[in-house]
């Protein structure tokens, strides 16, 4: 995909780029992310709603998509920028690529772009409302960039809020996680915390005050005690000092 697409910003600033998916534009408010990992998340979390999220680190898609990775049942980001997308993905629990993924909401890619340049420029001005669209609409852009709605003049909430429990049921069907060790009295499934242990959020402080961890899958008490043995123990072996041996 070698379209020519441009990223255009409230203050003229533009950026060169290629189109990485099959949408080509989308509108709001362009912010940095800086994460190494957790672009899935990122793009998911409603948080994002409103916003066009940039990708500091350079190589963004490499280990796919997969609904367990997701904050919602959606990409609320308007869009993801990227210095390169990979070409590539494989992680034992993809489903599918990211661009495909987006593709399915319809959310843009622009990739191919220099996002450090991006980067300083924003670290300087701040956010900026934007707007992506294919390089031969320049002109226009740079006319209908003025016309994007701030943020803070939409209601982001209502837009999140509207459609989450039916997202989030189907989040939890796909999920093969199940639900929480803690036992069928707590009704969380584990889809909904974003963790991978065995034991949600919220019973995990009660799993500390029982004799055993559904968390750890340990008969021994799950406590501060037992956490600050092993780092001890673990930095005594760094040091060489002694042997890690659990007792």
């Amino acid at each position: 995909m070698s379209d020519a697409m441009v990223l255009v910003l409230e203050d003229g600033f533009t950026l060169l780029g290629e189109r990485g998916g099959l949408a080509t534009e989308a509108s709001g408010e362009v912010v940095i992310n800086t994460c190494m990992a957790g672009y899935q998340e990122v793009l998911s979390d409603p948080s994002y709603a409103g916003q066009m999220v940039v990708m500091t680190y350079p190589l963004i898609g490499n280990y796919g998509a997969t609904p367990d990775f997701q904050e919602s049942g959606r990409p609320w980001a308007r869009a993801l920028i990227t210095r390169q997308l990979s070409a590539f993905h494989q992680h034992w629990r993809t489903q599918q690529s990211l661009a495909d993924w987006l593709d399915g909401y319809g959310v843009p890619i622009l990739t191919g772009c220099d996002t450090r340049r991006l980067a300083r420029h924003l670290r300087g001005t701040g956010a900026q409302r934007a707007i992506i669209g294919l390089r031969h609409d320049l002109p226009a852009l740079l006319e209908r960039v003025q016309r994007v709605t701030p943020l803070e003049e939409q209601d982001l909430v209502r837009q999140v809020s509207e459609d989450s429990a039916m997202s989030r049921s189907r989040s939890i069907r796909r999920s093969r996680r199940g639900h929480c060790a803690s036992g069928p009295g707590c009704g969380w499934s584990l889809s909904t915390t974003g963790s991978s242990a065995t034991s949600c959020a919220r019973c995990v402080p009660a799993a500390w005050r029982s004799r055993s961890c559904p968390t750890t899958a340990t008969s021994k008490p799950f406590s501060p005690t037992i956490l600050m043995r092993l780092y001890s123990r673990t930095v005594r072996v760094i040091r060489g000092s002694c042997s890690l041996q659990w007792r």
